[in-house]
């Protein structure tokens, strides 16, 4: 890399995401009365001219501000992507992290910038755009959040009471598998929230609960994760697969296996990680 600090890459990073925050949002208030045109790609997910067009804006700005660091976005040459074994630095981004919640116009949908070092989350970014405000957090950076000026401060905790907040997607939250973790955890005298939250905003959910789980089954990119992930263990928290390991972000594949991240507090509580998933950690 070219020997730039975290904060030097924030400082550069930060009016760029905050430039893509103005775009999305200019293209979600103009539709917020139309119906979006859907494409579908080969995976059958969904795609807008907000998701290019947005792509295309971090893409040359990202290439601009650092032309020695290429950019792996989930809307580029994905085919490609065993080059990622030759990468010592890349950026793997989403540039519309949570198109169906764009288009289905909730307002939960964010931009995730991660800066992978050997094929780990080094440092990562969520922007929101609708709120137009951003976290970033990674190996050298403590947590860190910001409103549209960019002045960067510590995110709120909610430090309130023990309730342990269980943050799920829409399609996740009656998964069998959430409520037998509800179960448990009222068994356990605990006092359960569940939370639906879309996109990688679960992250960002996890960074401002001090007892929080996101439990994932299903498939996700890395770039849907890759970010979140940064931000998650900059604060001490965890992103482990079903086997108790640390999420990895082979070359050879594009997706994830099912996940549980989860915040700090929780991470000393042992007994909980073999009661919910039956994993003890090393």
């Amino acid at each position: 890399m070219q020997n730039l600090s975290a904060t030097e890459i924030i400082d550069s990073v930060g009016p760029l995401g905050m430039a893509a925050c103005d775009y999305l949002a200019d293209a979600y208030n103009r539709h917020l009365n139309e119906t979006f045109v859907v494409e579908r790609k080969a995976d059958k997910s969904m795609l807008t001219e907000a998701d290019t067009g947005v792509h295309k804006l971090l893409l040359d700005g990202l290439k601009q501000r650092f032309p020695n660091i290429p950019v792996y976005s989930e809307e580029g040459r994905l085919s490609d992507s065993h080059e990622r074994d030759n990468w010592p630095w890349y950026w793997l981004i989403d540039p519309l992290d949570g198109t169906r919640e764009f288009v289905e116009k909730t307002g939960e949908f964010c931009i995730n910038i991660a800066l992978m070092n050997n094929g780990e989350p080094w440092l990562g970014f969520i922007f929101l755009p609708i709120e137009k405000q951003a976290y970033v957090g990674g190996v050298e950076q403590t947590p860190l959040f910001a409103q549209a000026d960019l002045v960067w401060g510590a995110p709120a905790l909610d430090e309130a009471d023990d309730t342990v907040i269980i943050v799920a997607s829409s399609r996740n939250v009656e998964h069998p598998r959430i409520k037998k973790i509800a179960q448990i955890l009222h068994q356990r005298n605990n006092v359960v929230q569940i939370k639906v939250v879309g996109s990688a905003l679960k992250y960002c959910a996890l960074l401002g609960y001090k007892l929080a789980i996101y439990p994932r089954y299903g498939s996700t990119g890395h770039w849907d994760t890759a970010a979140g992930q940064a931000l998650v263990e900059a604060s001490g928290g965890l992103v482990l697969d079903m086997q108790g390991e640390r999420l990895h972000y082979p070359a050879e594949k594009l997706i994830n296996p099912s996940f549980i991240s989860m915040s700090a507090a929780c991470v000393p509580d042992q007994n909980l990680l073999v009661e919910l998933f039956g994993m003890t950690l090393e």
